[in-house]
């Protein structure tokens, strides 16, 4: 409508400049044949002109219009498939959730049809198809969008060989940069064990401290090599899991004690507890009593104190742990039991507070996942439940 608009107005300019034109021109003369010539105002040459090129114009804008609007109904016509692509998509969902299989397949495959650029209805199209067919489908798709897929569905069936080789080409591109193909083939390099790899696709997809960690720790935990586990811990100094695994190689209690001097993590205090319980080395006993910065050492450096009987030592510290939240109720039992019971009932009153707290497991411990929440009484460098990497943290049950 505004191109018409404009056109009649651009016409009305030029009648009226032909029409100025026309009171103030003179005449043309035009020769017809030998002897004969024809006077003409040379204004109507120019009007006529100038209606010939208005008219002209005309049938440009007309044809320009009709292509728009082809163009709009073929539009149109896409956008009415892809709606009713979606509408398929959504009854066969809630066919699939009402267990109706029959009817889902048909209504996505009926999806797939009216918009064969659409991916979504291939993906739930793929849990209820047989190979067969799925390999027929995934066949008609552009090559680009098949790689792709194809990389989602063999990852999901854990096929991480031939995740790896669909992306070994999509890799030669420096430009790619779909992250979630990218966190696919990481991890399918992962579990082949492909660690150099590994950290190379993460450093396209982004700087992840985390992640790097967890790849690095894998290399050096598959190799068992002591230069590796040295440069694990070197570059990532405040990682747990590193020294757990220096130590589980060498066996040095030294390891455990740089490991919380490093990482501030109570856990290896726990670690160090838990040997000195099953063997009163006094070499351990010593670290411990030196690593009493945080409330679990004082605690552990009290319960050694009073068990060998000295009494006032392990009252001073346990008063400092009164007023901890997380300490209040052992430390005021523990305070009771030093309080109330004679010098000579020390090694009874030990065994009491053995047998409530059950300290021989020192199952007034566990180990909280802060990504999944959930508990194990066992420290571990992944996750049981979630799998995710030095997730586990000391924390006391209340």
């Amino acid at each position: 409508m505004k191109f018409k608009a404009g056109l009649v107005f651009f016409a009305i300019i030029i009648i009226a400049v032909a029409f100025f034109v026309f009171l103030n021109s003179g005449e043309i003369q035009l020769t017809l044949y030998p002897g004969e010539s024809v006077h003409l105002p040379l204004s109507i040459l120019i009007l006529g002109s100038i209606l010939l090129g208005v008219f002209i114009m005309f049938l440009i804008s007309l044809t320009i219009e009709m292509k728009l609007k082809l163009k709009g109904r073929k539009i149109e016509k896409i956008l009415n498939k892809k709606i009713s692509a979606l509408e398929s998509i959504k009854k066969g969902l809630v066919n699939l959730l009402s267990g109706k299989i029959k009817n889902a397949r048909k209504d996505l495959k009926s999806a797939y049809k009216l918009d064969e650029e659409n991916f979504l209805p291939l993906i739930f199209l793929k849990d209820i198809e047989n190979e067969k067919e799925i390999e027929n489908i995934i066949n008609k798709l552009p090559v680009e969008l098949r790689k792709f897929y194809l990389i989602d569905y063999f990852f999901e069936h854990k096929s991480y060989e031939n995740v790896v080789e669909l992306g070994e080409e999509i890799l030669q591109d420096s430009s790619f940069s779909n992250k979630d193909i990218l966190e696919k083939l990481r991890e399918a390099n992962l579990k082949l064990k492909n660690f150099d790899k590994a950290i190379e696709i993460q450093q396209r997809i982004g700087k992840d401290d985390k992640i790097l960690e967890k790849i690095h720790y894998l290399k050096a935990k598959s190799s068992n090599d002591e230069k590796l586990i040295d440069d694990l811990i070197k570059k990532f100094p405040k990682l747990t899991p590193a020294y757990m695994l220096k130590y589980e190689k060498k066996g040095d209690v030294e390891i455990l004690k740089e490991g919380f001097k490093k990482t501030k993590d109570d856990f290896f205090i726990y670690k160090l507890y838990e040997l000195y319980e099953n063997s009163q080395d006094e070499k351990i006993e010593k670290i411990i009593m030196k690593l009493n910065s945080s409330p679990i050492g004082k605690f552990f450096k009290a319960l050694i104190l009073f068990k060998k009987g000295n009494v006032n030592e392990a009252k001073k510290i346990v008063n400092s742990l009164v007023n901890d939240e997380n300490f209040k109720i052992i430390a005021s039992f523990l305070l009771a039991e030093i309080s109330y019971r004679q010098e000579g009932e020390l090694k009874e009153s030990y065994e009491e507070l053995r047998k409530v707290f059950n300290l021989d497991n020192l199952n007034i411990f566990d180990f909280l996942c802060e990504q999944c929440k959930n508990s194990f009484s066992k420290w571990s460098d992944f996750c049981e439940n979630c799998g995710e990497f030095n997730a586990l943290k000391l924390k006391w049950i209340k």
